[in-house]
């Protein structure tokens, strides 16, 4: 069960591992805020707010769609939240696990919990304040798509062809098969062939594409 149970994949649907896997990576990646694979890789505040979002909020979108997951494995999405919220407040239980799957050292790992328990401050103070106006709502929940020969290059484009997309959309619409590093390292490579242009939080894909870029997109 989620980060609990490592033999969890032995005995479940495909459905149920994609699901573990979603939920899984949004645990680990409140320890992965700083990277070893270096700075150009690492999530920014928004991007760590928008999982804190995912694993916190209590009604809306984001709320809904943990609920999704969790429901999937069979997991009480309000258990699993009140245990983030411990581990948020200084309790050090999801450290431990965090540790046994984990890809940073201690000392990167450590700090990468001081930033985001200092994300999570500024986005409870954020909360506290009146800020009205639309909310964008993440993509449901998807069906996986098995195209055994996809790279992630082709999927985040793909992802990218239905409009403006944050770091957490992209891992939603890729079924959760890679980090949050790693899908920003391939959006690094895609701006500096001028595919993709930032546009914060979001990523778009370029109006005016270079030559190689029309071909890659097709």
């Amino acid at each position: 069960m989620w980060i609990e149970d490592p033999t969890f994949d032995r005995h479940s649907s495909s459905a149920q591992r994609l699901a573990s896997a979603v939920l899984n990576r949004a645990i680990l990646d409140l320890f992965a805020a700083i990277s070893n694979t270096g700075s150009d890789a690492q999530p920014g505040e928004q991007d760590v707010k928008e999982n804190l979002r995912f694993l916190t909020d209590t009604s809306g979108p984001w709320a809904a769609s943990r609920k999704a997951w969790c429901d999937v494995v069979d997991i009480d999405a309000g258990e699993m939240r009140l245990k983030v919220l411990a581990f948020l407040d200084g309790d050090d239980t999801l450290t431990a696990h965090a540790r046994l799957f984990g890809g940073n050292t201690v000392s990167v790992m450590q700090r990468s919990v001081e930033y985001t328990r200092a994300a999570w401050r500024n986005l409870c103070a954020e909360r506290a304040a009146p800020t009205p106006g639309p909310i964008r709502r993440p993509p449901p929940p998807r069906s996986r798509v098995a195209v055994l020969k996809e790279t992630l290059r082709d999927r985040i484009l793909e992802s990218l062809k239905g409009g403006p997309r944050s770091i957490r959309e992209i891992l939603f619409d890729i079924d959760g098969e890679a980090d949050t590093c790693t899908i920003r390292a391939r959006l690094n490579e895609l701006m500096a062939e001028g595919i993709v242009e930032r546009d914060a939080p979001e990523y778009r894909l370029c109006k005016v594409l270079p030559d190689l870029a029309v071909a890659a997109c097709a």
